[in-house]
C-alpha cells in the first residue's frame, strides 16, 4: 500500500519539525471557513462531515484510502456526573479524533497542531482510564498524534503496516514517532517562553 507515491520500505522519520501546512480553497476541494477556535486553522467539509482544521479532514480521507475501520469522534466520559452540596455536577467528556481496535488494541488519534490549555488535563485523565482498563480488563490502549500534515503519509504507512501483519516492533516505532502530545515547534515555543521568563526575573531582580 502506498500514499503518494510513498513506499512501505522507506518511512523516513516523521516531520516533526514543520508547522502544519495551510491548504487553500485553490488546491481543490470544498470552501474553507476559518476556525476561530483552534488556532492557527480553519473548518472544512468532507463527505458531508465537518472538521475543525484541513489537517483533520487530510487525515479523515487518510483513514477511508488506507480501508482501516475506525470510529469518528468517539466520546470519552472523564469524569461521571455526581452531586456536590445538593446540586448535579455535569460530567465531564472528551471527543477524540478517532478511534479504532487493531489486535486487540484500543487506539486513539488525535490531530493537535496546537493543543490548547485544556487538553493536557483531559490527555491525563483519559491516560488513567486506559491505565485502569490495562489492569482490570488487560485491555491494551494507545494514544497517537498527528502535528502536521508532513506525518500524515509516513503515519498511514505504519498504522496500515500494523493492521496488517500486527508487528510489534512496527508498534514500538508508532509509539516512538507519535505519542508525544505537542509538535516539536510547539515545544520549542514553550522553551522560549520559558527562557524569556527566567530573564526578565533575573533583571528584576
Amino acid at each position: 500500500m502506498s500514499f503518494k507515491g510513498w513506499k512501505s520500505s522507506d518511512i523516513p522519520t516523521p516531520n516533526l519539525h514543520g508547522l502544519a501546512l495551510a491548504e487553500t480553497a485553490s488546491q481543490g476541494g470544498p470552501p474553507v471557513v476559518e476556525n476561530k477556535k483552534i488556532r492557527n486553522s480553519q473548518k472544512r467539509t468532507v463527505n458531508g462531515i465537518c472538521f475543525d482544521s484541513l489537517l483533520e479532514a487530510r487525515v479523515y480521507e487518510a483513514f477511508i484510502q488506507a480501508g482501516l475501520v475506525f470510529e469518528l469522534k468517539k466520546v470519552f466520559v472523564l469524569l461521571p456526573p455526581f452531586e456536590f452540596n445538593g446540586k448535579q455536577v455535569a460530567p465531564w467528556r472528551h471527543e477524540v479524533d478517532f478511534f479504532l481496535v487493531l489486535h486487540g488494541y484500543q487506539i486513539v488519534v488525535e490531530v493537535k497542531g496546537w493543543p490548547n490549555d485544556v487538553y493536557p488535563y483531559k490527555l491525563k485523565m483519559l491516560r488513567y482510564q486506559f491505565a485502569l482498563q490495562a489492569e482490570t480488563a488487560a485491555i491494551q490502549s494507545l494514544i497517537l498524534f498527528i502535528h502536521t500534515s508532513g506525518e500524515v503519509a509516513p503515519f498511514f504507512l505504519l498504522l496500515s503496516e500494523f493492521a496488517r501483519y500486527g508487528s510489534e516492533k512496527t508498534l514500538q516505532t508508532l509509539r516512538e514517532a507519535y505519542s508525544h502530545p505537542h509538535s516539536h515547534a510547539s515545544r520549542i515555543k514553550k522553551k522560549e517562553k520559558a527562557r524569556k521568563y527566567r530573564t526578565l526575573k533575573k533583571t528584576a531582580l
